[in-house]
C-alpha cells in the first residue's frame, strides 16, 4: 500500500512540475518579446515564399521580400473596427485557438499564438541574429517600392513546448511589382503558415494563400 501511495505522490509531483515548467516557459516567451527562434521561423517562411513567388512570376528575385518591422495583432473575425469593443461578444483575449492550429501543434501552441498576438510587437532581429532579409516599416518611402520590395506582415509565431512546431499568420501586397510606371492594382495575399523543425532547422510544412 505504501509503495503505491509513494508512486501516486510522485506522479502528482511530476505532473505539477511539468505544468509549472510549461507555464513558466510560455510566460517568459510571451513577456520577453520576439526571440532568435522566431526570426529563424520568419527566415524559413520568407525563403519559401520567395522561392514560390519566383516560380510563380518568373522574374522576382528572392531578396525582394522584406519583413515588416511591427507584428500584426489578432482581430475579431467577422466584426468591423467601428463596432464598440463591449458589443463584440468574442474578443481575441476570450477566443479559443483555431482548430487547425491545435490539430497541428497542440493546445499549448494555440494559446501561445493567441496570447502573443493580442498586441503588436516591434520586430528587431538584433546584432546576434543573422537575418538575411530586410526589416522595413510598412510606411516606407517610394524608393523601396521602386526596388520592387514586398513587405510581409506577420504575427508572432506560436510554438509547441519543445519548439518543434510553429504557426503564424501573414499578409503582403501582391498587386504591384515595384515599377513606377505600372498602374496600382489592389491585391493582398494572406494566410496561415505551419512549420516544423527538422534536423535543427525550421522548414515550412504548409501555408495557405488567399488573394483579396
Amino acid at each position: 500500500m505504501l509503495p503505491r501511495r509513494k508512486i501516486g505522490i510522485a506522479s502528482v509531483a511530476i505532473s505539477a512540475l511539468a505544468v509549472a515548467v510549461a507555464i513558466a516557459y510560455f510566460r517568459a516567451d510571451f513577456q520577453g518579446g520576439p526571440t532568435s527562434d522566431e526570426f529563424a521561423v520568419y527566415e524559413a517562411f520568407l525563403a519559401r515564399l520567395s522561392q514560390d513567388w519566383a516560380s510563380r512570376t518568373g522574374h522576382l528575385s528572392p531578396d525582394h521580400f522584406a519583413l515588416a518591422d511591427t507584428s500584426a495583432k489578432l482581430i475579431e473575425h467577422g466584426y468591423e473596427n467601428w463596432i464598440p469593443a463591449e458589443l463584440r461578444p468574442y474578443p481575441p483575449e476570450q477566443a479559443e485557438p483555431p482548430e487547425r492550429i491545435v490539430a497541428f501543434c497542440g493546445g499549448l501552441c494555440g494559446h501561445d499564438f493567441m496570447r502573443k498576438n493580442l498586441r503588436s510587437w516591434h520586430l528587431k532581429s538584433g546584432s546576434k541574429v543573422q537575418f538575411p532579409f530586410e526589416v522595413l516599416s510598412v510606411s516606407t518611402d517610394i524608393t523601396t517600392t521602386a526596388r520592387g520590395v514586398r513587405i510581409v506582415s506577420v504575427t508572432r509565431p506560436g510554438f509547441d513546448l519543445r519548439h518543434h512546431r510553429a504557426v503564424l499568420d501573414y499578409s503582403f501586397d501582391c498587386g504591384r511589382d515595384g515599377t513606377l510606371d505600372q498602374d496600382a492594382v489592389m491585391c493582398v495575399q494572406s494566410g496561415q503558415v505551419l512549420l516544423e523543425k527538422v534536423n535543427g532547422a525550421w522548414r515550412v510544412n504548409k501555408y495557405s494563400g488567399i488573394d483579396l
